[in-house]
């Protein structure tokens, strides 16, 4: 079942989110690094939401085992079964079995296409984000190489002052970046740098 899952994932997603913006606030005032306290607060996420997505489908695999051998396939019924048959009670139960198992249906539907649209959504966004780190490495290809203030830097029009990379990590800066006072792209190129010793992307 999955509606219930992307519940409880964001429900503690936002808890977690809430946590980690009131650590950070207490970390930076006794000026303490903080990208590790995130990193933390993803790890936990990503490992509650995946514990609880197996004990879901566990409990869920569990259910429809119950569910077919407890109302799709009862047990032979008794004489007080036959008698009670006989004044009609049993034409409720069946009535009741069959309500229960076109909720069951329709719920299995709305969640199938639940499932359907979560799929469909994240493929647009890796796909998205796919075409942007192709058009990123494309463009990166095309930029000159400068050297600025003793450290050799990638020029663009427009883009930066920035880091671009995973694996190979460089330093992009724009064409006014040039324009500015030493000390002014001292400080910038120094600022770059500390992004990359700490391998922010």
């Amino acid at each position: 079942m999955m509606i219930p899952w992307v519940i409880y994932t964001v429900a503690i997603g936002l808890v977690l989110c809430l946590a980690g913006a009131c650590a950070e606030t207490a970390l930076a005032r006794i000026h303490v690094p903080r990208r590790v306290l995130w990193v933390g607060v993803i790890g936990v996420v990503l490992s509650l939401t995946c514990i609880s997505l197996v004990r879901r489908s566990a409990v869920g695999t569990s259910r429809s085992v119950e569910w077919n051998v407890d109302v799709l396939t009862p047990s032979p019924p008794t004489s007080s079964h036959r008698s009670a048959a006989s004044e009609s009670t049993g034409v409720s139960g069946v009535v009741s079995d069959k309500t229960q198992v076109a909720g069951l249906e329709a719920y299995a539907a709305v969640d199938a296409f639940f499932v359907a649209g979560w799929v469909l959504a994240s493929g647009c966004c890796f796909l998205a984000m796919s075409l942007a780190l192709r058009r990123l490495a494309r463009v990166r290809r095309r930029w000159p190489r400068r050297l600025v203030g003793g450290t050799t830097v990638l020029l663009s029009a427009d883009v930066g002052p920035a880091v671009v990379g995973f694996v190979r990590q460089e330093i992009v800066v724009p064409t006014w970046f040039l324009s500015l006072d030493v000390e002014a792209q001292r400080m910038g190129i120094t600022h770059e740098l500390e992004h990359m010793r700490s391998r922010d992307p």
